[in-house]
């Protein structure tokens, strides 16, 4: 599903070149549940912008399904990321004009297809997944926290990803609302999607089924999670 070749990533900052991800390898299964843990700038987050393609390598080869990424043009990767990759924030980025429905529909908007019918439909379908089929009508600004993560990760479905990218997803939710939002990811597994969580929380770790821990921008171990 996923193969990092020697992936580096470099940042200028003034005369300064910072090497947020000196050289790694990595490769990702279809049907995994990964998760990658690290300190505050150990390159976790530079890894996910470069597996959702939102940013490229500064050296390396990235494939998604042997396609290799870093041969793409921005229109083609905007198209493999919309099709391939769903993505769940830890803000949730859901548009506060909109209703639940709406937001969960959004992506379909930068689709050939667009919103129709049968999208709708599936949208509903997506709602009722995440438990808020009673909450359709509703705003960001009426819902709770986990409610609105729930309506971010109904929305990361829509165009059916083989991917999901969660950054910190649980970093705003209390203790049981976290573990509500764990489960769902384990159904998601469980229904056959790739799961890549960035995390520094340890219970949230734990649920994955492989865990890769970064430093310094290496990775610095990769096991099974006997929890997990």
């Amino acid at each position: 599903m996923i193969e990092l070749e020697n992936i580096g990533k470099d940042f200028v900052l003034g005369d300064q070149t910072v090497q947020a991800i000196k050289s790694l390898d990595l490769t990702v299964t279809p049907g995994e549940y990964l998760a990658i843990m690290g300190t505050s700038g150990s390159g976790k987050s530079t890894l996910l912008n470069i597996l959702g393609c939102l940013d490229a390598p500064s050296r390396g080869n990235y494939l998604i399904s042997g396609k290799n990424t870093t041969s793409l043009n921005d229109d083609e990767l905007s198209t493999l990321r919309g099709k391939t990759i769903g993505f769940v924030f830890q803000s949730y980025n859901l548009l506060p004009q909109y209703t639940v429905i709406e937001n969960i529909t959004l992506p379909l908007l930068y689709q050939p297809e667009g919103v129709n019918p049968e999208k709708i439909a599936y949208a509903k379908e997506l709602a009722k997944l995440v438990g808020l089929e009673d909450r359709l009508g509703h705003r960001p600004t009426e819902l709770s926290g986990g409610q609105q993560q729930r309506v971010a990760i109904a929305r990361s479905l829509i165009n059916d990803p083989l991917i999901i990218l969660a950054d910190e997803p649980t970093g705003n939710l209390d203790t049981q609302t976290e573990q509500e939002i764990l489960a769902l990811f384990d159904t998601l597994q469980e229904r056959g999607k790739t799961i890549i969580v960035v995390t520094h929380e340890q219970e949230v770790g734990e649920r994955a089924k492989r865990v890769v821990v970064m430093r310094d921008g290496v990775i610095i171990s990769d096991k099974e999670n006997a929890h997990g």
